[in-house]
């Protein structure tokens, strides 16, 4: 029984997340259409993303949500980086590495949108978006963590 509410929790959580993400329908945070940039960034399978971690890649998987949906849960390693915060945040990224950018919306909006920005305002070329985002990893079983002590 007291699994109900938290199932309700999350379910909220993860709608809100991508119902409230900036750039939300055919414009992005940038103010450009991710497909007007002409940008093809490749959308990975969960499967394919660990096969890149376990052979020991320059992964950073970077967790584009609100910061509560971080705390709650994320893959572990991830870093926090909600897509609205970015313009603010993007300096912290390291450009060296392969950043693999995931949300929880079914069709990787909030990540591809997140991508998008990375790759046409701040100049970043090393980008991934994670099929399926979190509920993904997770129905494979793959490692995540929670910062909140939930």
């Amino acid at each position: 029984m007291t699994a109900k509410p938290w199932i309700a929790l999350m379910a909220g959580l993860l709608l809100t997340a991508c119902a409230a993400a900036p750039g939300t329908g055919p414009v992005a945070a940038s103010g450009v259409s991710p497909a007007a940039t002409g940008a093809a960034i490749p959308h990975v399978t969960a499967e394919e993303a660990k096969a890149l971690q376990d052979k020991g890649e320059n992964l950073l998987f970077v967790d584009v949500r609100s910061k509560a949906s971080y705390d709650i849960g994320h893959i572990e390693g991830a870093v926090s980086h909600p897509w609205a915060t970015l313009p603010q945040t993007y300096m912290q990224l390291p450009k060296d590495r392969t950043l693999m950018l995931y949300c929880t919306c079914p069709d990787e909006h909030s990540s591809a949108g997140a991508a998008a920005d990375l790759q046409t305002q701040f100049g970043f070329t090393k980008l991934l978006v994670l099929k399926g985002g979190m509920q993904g990893w997770m129905a494979k079983g793959y490692p995540t963590a929670n910062s909140g002590g939930q």
